[in-house]
């Protein structure tokens, strides 16, 4: 259900997999507050569409794929601290956001298949010369 009456904020219950992408496009950013979360899957998803990010740091991947540039972190027993960063986020100008959502999409961009597997093959490969 959305939370204010302009409906800035929805919060969205499960979605099914072929209904991400239009959720995905819907979206101004993407939140997960995790208290625990081995990596967030999802947020790779929400990258790759382009979203700026916010997650909590009990979230496995953020070390890997949020920085300054791209999203806001904060701690999973603060709902202070969320609230202060929803509030910076809905503040961000659109040029701010375009920098953000095109940060998103390079960061994950080396989380591809692709290079995946190049990274594997190129592992495979030195092994092969040890």
């Amino acid at each position: 259900g959305q939370i204010d009456e302009r409906g800035r904020v929805e919060l969205v219950d499960w979605v099914s997999y072929t209904e991400l992408p239009l959720e995905y496009a819907r979206a101004r950013s993407f939140v997960l507050p995790s208290v625990f979360e081995p990596w967030g899957l999802v947020l790779n998803e929400a990258m790759a569409a382009g979203l700026p990010i916010v997650a909590s740091e009990a979230c496995g991947c953020v070390p890997d794929l949020i920085t300054e540039k791209n999203g806001f972190i904060f701690s999973a027993e603060s709902e202070p601290a969320l609230v202060e960063v929803l509030n910076t986020l809905s503040t961000l100008s659109d040029g701010k956001w375009k920098e953000m959502s095109a940060c998103s999409m390079d960061i994950i961009s080396g989380y591809s298949c692709e290079v995946w597997a190049e990274q594997l093959r190129k592992g495979f490969i030195q092994d092969a010369h040890h």
